[in-house]
């Protein structure tokens, strides 16, 4: 029958090695034929863009503000690893995906990014932090890849830029609005305490240390905000193992 056809194509496409030799009916592509698919790998997309929002933002604050990291340069220093892992994994995953089939990279990609809240969380140091951010890359060159792959398949060869243009623009906007749900959550589950002497700069900002709002530079290893490293990683932990699952049963 064309439907039972249509459905051992599609499956073929996501389970097993693709080929670029086998021709796929007109028929199976397109957002109508294909939304649920298209829903739920969109879904994978928006939550990658939550995931890379949040360990950008808490990296980025607690470099100063719990770990007393003076330099542009510490701050920024996740970068690397990131850009690295990234890179090598965006240089291999179509291969992979090819050869072992979409559903098994995604939620491969999905189980390497269950390490970043796990390490965060376990050592709650600068150095895990930083560190982290090289398993994030490989999380996101993998997940995020496939993705893109994923709606090339269901769009179809005639409109694979619209494709990647539209899953990109997902994962960004998920990244964007996710912003704002992180101010909360520092809002909400950051504390700062003073925990040292302070300078005579600091004396001169007149400043308070309660909240993440109130802190300042000038109070650098004086005021201490300390949160980063749980909360938000407890919530990328619940982000990361919905992936996998969204990823194993619904993909």
């Amino acid at each position: 029958a064309e439907t039972n056809g249509a459905a051992s194509a599609e499956a073929e496409r996501y389970d097993a090695p693709s080929s670029s030799g086998s021709a796929i009916a007109q028929d199976v592509y397109g957002f109508r034929r294909n939304l649920p698919q298209l829903v739920v790998s969109g879904s994978l997309t928006i939550i990658i863009g939550f995931t890379l929002q949040l360990h950008t933002l808490a990296v980025l604050d607690s470099a100063g503000r719990q770990f007393a990291q003076g330099t542009y340069a510490s701050k920024v220093a996740f970068l690397t690893p990131f850009a690295f892992s990234k890179a090598a994994a965006n240089l291999g995953v179509g291969v992979l995906a090819d050869v072992y089939g979409r559903r098994w990279v995604e939620t491969v990609g999905w189980l390497v990014g269950l390490l970043v809240p796990i390490m965060v969380l376990g050592l709650g140091s600068w150095e895990s932090m930083w560190l982290s951010a090289g398993i994030l890359g490989l999380h996101q060159g993998m997940t995020w890849s496939v993705t893109i792959l994923i709606f090339m398949d269901l769009l179809g060869p005639e409109n694979r830029g619209l494709a990647s243009g539209l899953n990109e623009t997902l994962g960004y906007s998920a990244s964007a609005a996710f912003a704002k749900v992180y101010g909360w959550l520092e809002q909400t589950m950051v504390r700062c305490h003073w925990s040292g002497a302070r300078s005579s700069q600091c004396l001169l900002a007149d400043a308070a240390c309660k909240t993440a709002d109130d802190w300042t530079q000038a109070c650098i290893g004086s005021c201490t905000c300390e949160g980063y490293t749980t909360q938000p990683f407890y919530l990328m932990l619940l982000m990361m193992a919905a992936g996998v699952a969204v990823s194993a049963i619904l993909l």
